[in-house]
């Protein structure tokens, strides 16, 4: 092989090796608030997405296939994302609950979201979970969905 055709073959192979990667896994005793964005992206993808789309399908069959947009909105594609994700249901104020009259089906998602997915997501976040009646915690329904203001 002339030395062209080898530079030529090393460039090629080298190319290759520089191909899109799967992200880092972030070590297990990292917290997630000290994790690059890559290191929170596969921390999402490998770990909190496979445990909340069990939840969600555990409580509707419906939600078997979600993905990362069910929560983080249409944004996750192209990175503009926010949260609190103003595509999902807002939270009332003070007053909004205690005037909110819930229906069965909704009775069931508050109970679930208040039961299930805010202690889960709390704990796979290495936060606390907040807990209404004494005011304590870090993790909130806040976090993840709009607050009214009025």
């Amino acid at each position: 092989m002339s030395a062209g055709a080898l530079r030529v073959a090393l460039v090629v192979v080298a190319a290759g090796c520089g191909g899109p990667r799967a992200p880092a896994t972030p070590p297990a005793d990292l917290a997630y608030a000290d994790m690059s964005h890559e290191q929170r992206v596969a921390f999402m993808e490998r770990t909190v997405m496979p445990e909340m789309r069990r939840a969600f399908a555990e409580f509707d069959p419906a939600f078997a296939d979600m993905d990362c947009a069910t929560c983080h909105g249409a944004g996750v594609d192209d990175g503009t994302y926010q949260l609190p994700n103003p595509e999902l249901w807002t939270l009332p104020t003070q007053a909004g609950w205690a005037a909110l009259a819930p229906d069965d089906d909704q009775t069931r998602w508050l109970e679930f979201m208040g039961g299930v997915v805010k202690p889960r997501m709390a704990a796979l976040l290495g936060m606390s979970d907040y807990d209404w009646q004494t005011g304590v915690g870090d993790f909130n329904c806040g976090h993840c969905h709009p607050q009214a203001t009025d």
